[in-house]
């Protein structure tokens, strides 16, 4: 804390209420703009044709469904289109095997909603949808939104 020796004839400038309102309001722009910077929204889509009764999306010849490198994905929707009565589409972390199921769509169940905390990829992750014994022959299609934002970011929706 500033000590200050007053004396006949001087004189002190101290912050007023105008000042403070001015310069609060400035860091409080600073601050939300800071927070929003970076954040945007990614789609994503496959289509695959059901074979024997399979699918696997997205294809070996697709790009893999994630993040680009230096960036992360809080993914809010995941939906899917063209399946019938008890078909499972199963959803994957990566690789398909049991200890990266994350879920599974269904007729009745034909999206799932995350939340912003439910479902994060970083880069290198991407997702995996597979069906088995499916019911139909016609094509299915995954498709879902997410929040993009640079990885360093990352707090800004944990």
């Amino acid at each position: 804390m500033a000590n200050y020796k007053l004396g006949a004839g001087s004189s002190v400038d101290l912050l007023n209420r105008k000042e403070l309102a001015e310069e609060l309001d400035k860091q409080t722009a600073d601050w939300f703009q800071e927070r929003a910077r970076g954040l945007t929204t990614a789609l994503f889509s496959t289509v695959g044709t059901i074979s024997a009764g399979n699918v696997l999306l997205p294809s070996s010849s697709e790009q893999p469904i994630g993040p680009r490198r230096g960036f992360a994905w809080s993914v809010q929707r995941i939906s899917v289109q063209g399946i019938a009565g008890t078909d499972t589409i199963k959803i994957y972390k990566g690789t398909q095997n049991d200890a990266r199921f994350i879920d599974q769509l269904t007729v009745t169940k034909p999206a799932i909603y995350p939340g912003s905390k439910g479902l994060i990829l970083r880069a290198g992750d991407n997702l995996l949808f597979s069906g088995t014994s499916l019911s139909l022959t016609a094509d299915v299609s995954v498709n879902g939104e997410t929040i993009e934002l640079p990885e360093l970011d990352l707090y800004k929706v944990l």
